[in-house]
């Protein structure tokens, strides 16, 4: 039998509740899976991003800079921005950096207010 457990549910306790209805019940193995982040969960990046990023990245995604093909270009974004092409790329390559990061760690960013990044 393969049963998936939320994280607040000690493996070995549902095993040793199991082995009270009937003989033979063992834990064979465990794996940990990295939670999906639900939709009401989103990143909140108010305390990871500084606010020139958060303006770099909420630009490119109103001006489709991350579809493909691409409906404009960052020189087009800086420009709309009033800052340089380079200054631009520098706080949206910053921000996708901290996201990814954040992403790759199996970790939500941290909520306003919330200092230890468990949602």
């Amino acid at each position: 039998m393969v049963a998936t457990l939320p994280s607040t549910v000690e493996p070995s306790a549902l095993v040793a509740d199991l082995g009270a209805e009937g003989p033979g019940i063992s834990l064979a193995a465990t794996e940990v899976e990295r939670e999906a982040v639900a939709a009401s969960d989103a990143f909140l990046l108010t305390d990871e991003l500084t606010a020139a990023q958060r303006e770099a990245v909420e630009a490119a995604h109103e001006a489709g800079f991350f579809a493909w093909p691409r409906d404009s270009t960052s020189e087009e974004i800086a420009t709309a921005l009033g800052i340089s092409q380079p200054a631009f790329s520098q706080r949206l390559r910053a921000a996708q950096g901290k996201v990814f990061d954040a992403y790759c760690r199996g970790t939500r960013l941290r909520r306003p207010g919330n200092r230890h990044g468990d949602g």
